[in-house]
């Protein structure tokens, strides 16, 4: 990965308005961001200059995604993208290349850095496609409830819970493997007669190099 230097934000883009202006959703934006939030946006920015500098990337990429969550920026995209790699936090370089690759309007060459960190960062890590049945129903990973759908997950044992809407439960323990997706239908106790209650189905990944 060719590493982008990260400079302080006052120094670098003299200011949060700025660094909110570059963003490539601005332009959709009816108002600009409140001052406050350009401030909180600014402080969360240098926040994670700071933490970057002291090789404290998880608390380098929090910062920078706060950052963006106040004012939509590229730069801080791009920003916990590094420091997430940088510090093997694969998790949360999936967090932010998928908000990345998510945005509207996003520069081509962010985009593209983003989907390479993703590709790295999934082979890592599990994929899990979850879905659950009779619907209404609902699903939780270890202990969280979830949206059905994909997900990345850390390898190794995961507790699946299918939820009924008379609180039935079926619950599943699964060993997961880097690299791998896991396509999951589980299904909640009161599944008909003969139905499997959990169907799986798994799918290696393409090898990807490091950003």
């Amino acid at each position: 990965m060719k590493f982008r230097h990260i400079a302080s934000l006052m120094c670098s883009l003299g200011s949060m308005a700025a660094l909110g202006s570059s963003a490539s959703v601005a332009s959709a934006q009816t108002q600009p961001p409140a001052k406050n939030a350009m401030d909180a946006a600014a402080t969360a920015y240098d926040e994670g200059v700071e933490a970057f500098d002291r090789a404290e990337y998880k608390r380098a990429v929090l910062a920078f995604l706060r950052a963006d969550s106040l004012v939509p920026s590229e730069e801080a995209l791009s920003n916990a993208i590094t420091a997430a790699v940088r510090g093997g936090e694969h998790l949360m370089v999936t967090q932010a290349a998928e908000r990345a690759i998510a945005r509207p309007g996003v520069d081509a060459k962010l985009a593209t850095r983003a989907r390479r960190a993703l590709a790295f960062a999934g082979s890592k890590l599990a994929q899990l496609d979850l879905s659950c049945e009779p619907l209404p129903c609902g699903i939780a990973v270890d202990g969280e409830v979830v949206a059905p759908g994909e997900r990345f997950v850390l390898p190794g044992n995961h507790e699946l819970v299918a939820i009924a809407r008379d609180g039935q439960r079926n619950q599943k323990q699964l060993d997961l493997v880097a690299g791998t997706t896991y396509r999951v239908l589980i299904r909640t106790t009161d599944a008909d007669a003969g139905e499997k209650l959990i169907e799986l189905s798994s799918q290696r990944q393409q090898a990807s190099v490091k950003p």
